[in-house]
């Protein structure tokens, strides 16, 4: 995608989804482009710090963008810090990376692969993406950055995503969590075991000082909380409070999600609201980048349509985006995949909002998508064929691996 591009996005979203959740406000990007353009703008603004973490980081066009936008940022003296998972990063140069340290900004590899390193057999991914500019702005949800995630408002061909900008006290939040996040991959030390007392100590004693108290009365408007998983004390954080909603939802779920292997709880959970009259929409994505996750989730699909889910299959490249609304009063946007990476092994980050707003503007996007997309019908399900059902019952039995 051409910078030119990049400049020229459309902002009819910008100006139509913003809401105010307590101290912070909230604007969501379902355009890539837009996105993008907030982030850039983002780090040319910075003063003090920039803090950017992300599982795909492209040498491309888009890349060289962001890599000139945090060389700025650090020539005029900003402490400017660059976070991408070793993993989702395979393919981008290490002169890309070398370049950036070079003109001060300081880039670090999560959980490369070493074979000196025995803690890297658990195979732990930084599938996180957040930018935090001075600890007052900050952008999380599904977008990687590279020129392949554009594509869908500019030639239609892109991936669809929905990215959401934070000011207020959230962006703190996330910055601490990115900290947290560095310093650990910096020294090394093997995610899946706590840090030492003394660290832990100090880790308490800074949330219990600086994190602003929490409630769980998610009915209740402007609230906002941000959930993490992957590390060794909030595993099933994300998860849990999923399920928990489910349980009390109690007109309709949204989903938009491109790979859809939840847990059995999760399972258990969904299929009661179906049995209360809970109307739950799923969207999931009519391809993929990772074919045996794809299969997998259909093995679910006919199960899920017996219980009464709709489902609709996004006809683009691929839909990418991981959006929850509940009730139209709660909405979750995030990272986080309903599979057992993003249940177990990843380091993942969603921000939940109890606001009907931020419910609606979703809600607007997953009507505004419904006709690019294919509904599913029992029926004809069923007349796939007999090789396609094996197949995708393979691949759910190694589901666990996915």
């Amino acid at each position: 995608m051409s910078e030119t591009a990049v400049v020229e996005a459309r902002t009819s979203a910008l100006a139509g989804r913003a809401a105010q959740v307590g101290a912070d406000t909230l604007r969501i990007y379902t355009l890539a482009s837009e996105a993008y353009v907030a982030m850039l703008e983002a780090i040319d603004l910075a003063r003090e710090r920039v803090r950017l973490e992300t599982y795909i980081l492209r040498d491309d066009q888009l890349g060289a963008q962001f890599a000139a936008a945090l060389t700025r940022a650090a020539a005029r003296g900003v402490e400017v810090r660059l976070l991408a998972d070793w993993f989702g990063c395979v393919t981008t140069s290490s002169a890309y990376f070398e370049r950036l340290r070079q003109t001060g900004v300081g880039v670090s590899l999560f959980n490369p692969v070493s074979l000196l390193r025995a803690h890297y057999l658990w195979p732990l991914r930084d599938h996180r993406k957040i930018l935090v500019c001075d600890g007052r702005v900050a952008f999380t949800g599904s977008l990687n950055i590279g020129n392949e995630f554009c594509g869908y408002d500019t030639d239609g061909i892109g991936w669809h995503e929905v990215h959401v900008r934070i000011e207020g006290p959230a962006a703190a939040e996330l910055e601490r969590l990115f900290d947290e996040t560095w310093e650990t991959a910096v020294l090394g030390r093997p995610w899946y075991r706590p840090p030492p007392p003394r660290e832990l100590l100090r880790r308490l004693w800074t949330a219990a000082r600086r994190q602003p108290p929490r409630s769980d009365a998610w009915s209740d408007g402007g609230q906002l909380r941000i959930l993490r998983s992957g590390t060794w004390r909030d595993g099933r954080t994300i998860s849990r409070v999923y399920e928990g909603l489910l349980k009390r939802a109690r007109h309709r779920v949204t989903i938009m999600n491109p790979y859809f292997i939840p847990g059995r709880r999760f399972l258990r959970a969904l299929k009661a609201a179906c049995r209360r009259g809970v109307r739950v929409r799923l969207m999931s994505s009519a391809s993929t980048d990772v074919p045996p996750a794809w299969y997998a989730s259909r093995n679910l699909y006919a199960r899920l349509l017996q219980w009464g889910v709709e489902i609709w299959l996004w006809r683009g490249a691929h839909l990418h985006s991981k959006v929850v609304v509940v009730d139209e009063s709660w909405a979750a946007i995030g990272s986080y995949n309903f599979d057992n990476f993003s249940l177990l092994r990843n380091l993942e980050v969603v921000v939940s909002v109890s606001n009907r707003t931020v419910a609606a503007s979703l809600e607007e996007t997953f009507e505004r998508e419904k006709p690019l997309c294919t509904r599913l019908e029992l029926p004809a399900w069923k007349r796939r064929s007999l090789a396609q059902k094996l197949l995708e019952r393979l691949a759910y039995l190694l589901r666990y691996w996915l």
